[in-house]
């Protein structure tokens, strides 16, 4: 009875085993619940670096290898469009990772730097590696299940946070920041936080041994670098370049043809653009034969809604109340007809 496979002690140690499990799963779910929160409020939100920066400053000693999230010990699978626990995997410990070194060298005259990643794994092998910056996929690399440690290195020519992805039978990943690449070329500003209908910069491109003969521009949504066809609006030193005809996050990417027969690329930092107007709703519901309450709804998913405003008869009224995304007004005395606007 005590030491038998249904016995007190090993149903003992079972169901003290599973509370801790129990325990563990608990702090991830939690914290993945305040990741979708933040998922919607906070613009910088990724499902990437910033999900795992999430996970490990509110778990303490948690750890994020690739899309399985380590917590007292348990390993669970992320599903980080949601962002929450998708599966189970059992103990970390029972678990085969790939390991991963990454290390990174600045170029002598500071315009790249080398990502050099080594990675192993001896019993499944590797069958992937890739390579993301911002949540998007800058470039990958496919192997045949290789069991021998695989050597690979990346250029990068902007500063900013690098997550390598290393694929075997179970996905692990490292991020590394890159900082010193020197910009051939200067953004004044370098991208810019607020949110605007419009945004400009001033670019300068800095005197090199290697002329510049010529020099374009273009906006794109993306920080994967565009191909050399797309790039069709020219500009000169100096030039300030406007943009006014977009919504959400946009980086200015430039192209620089050298006299030697060399193109260069460059990109700014992210400028918020909000040009799109509120999506609402507007309800009326009776409160008397001659009265109603009116309810506006509004969203938007950028710079946010600044005010409500209502207007009867081209006359502005005085909003009665405002909670969250919704204002709320009384017409009283109803006998006339009425226009009534939302901003």
């Amino acid at each position: 009875m005590l030491t038998g496979e249904n016995g007190i002690i090993k149903q003992a140690t079972h169901t003290k085993e599973s509370s801790r499990e129990a325990e563990a799963r608990e702090k991830l779910e939690i914290t993945l619940f305040n990741a979708y929160n933040e998922k919607n409020l906070n613009r910088e939100y990724n499902e990437n670096e910033f999900l795992d920066d999430i996970i490990k400053s509110e778990i303490k000693g948690a750890e994020v290898k690739g899309d399985i999230s380590i917590v007292d010990g348990y390993a669970y699978e992320l599903d980080r469009s949601v962002p929450k626990i998708g599966r189970y995997l059992g103990k970390s410990k029972d678990l085969i990772f790939p390991e991963i070194e990454v290390t990174v060298e600045l170029a002598e005259d500071r315009k790249t730097a080398k990502i050099k990643i080594t990675a192993i794994e001896e019993k499944n092998g590797i069958n992937k590696i890739e390579i993301y910056q911002a949540g998007e996929k800058l470039d990958e690399f496919k192997y045949d299940n290789i069991k021998e440690e695989i050597k690979k290195e990346y250029t990068a020519k902007q500063n900013g946070k690098y997550t390598i992805k290393v694929y075997a039978n179970i996905m692990n990943s490292k991020t590394v920041e890159v900082d010193g690449i020197v910009a051939a070329v200067n953004f004044e500003p370098d991208g810019n936080e607020e949110w605007k209908k419009e945004h400009r910069t001033k670019v300068t491109i800095q005197e090199t041994e290697d002329r510049v003969i010529e020099s374009k521009y273009q906006w794109t949504n993306s920080v994967v670098e565009p191909e050399d066809e797309t790039f069709i609006e020219n500009f000169k030193s100096g030039d300030t370049i406007i943009m006014n005809e977009v919504t959400g996050k946009h980086y200015l990417w430039l192209m620089l043809e050298m006299q030697s027969g060399g193109k260069v690329k460059w990109r700014s930092e992210a400028f918020n653009f909000d040009n799109e107007g509120p999506i609402g709703t507007l309800t009326s519901t009776p409160i008397s034969q001659t009265s109603f309450k009116l309810t506006a709804t509004a969203n938007d998913e950028y710079s946010g809604i600044e005010k409500y405003e209502f207007y009867v008869e081209n006359d502005l009224k005085e909003i009665i109340g405002i909670e969250e995304n919704t204002a709320f007004y009384t017409l009283n005395n109803l006998n006339m007809g009425l226009i009534i606007a939302l901003l």
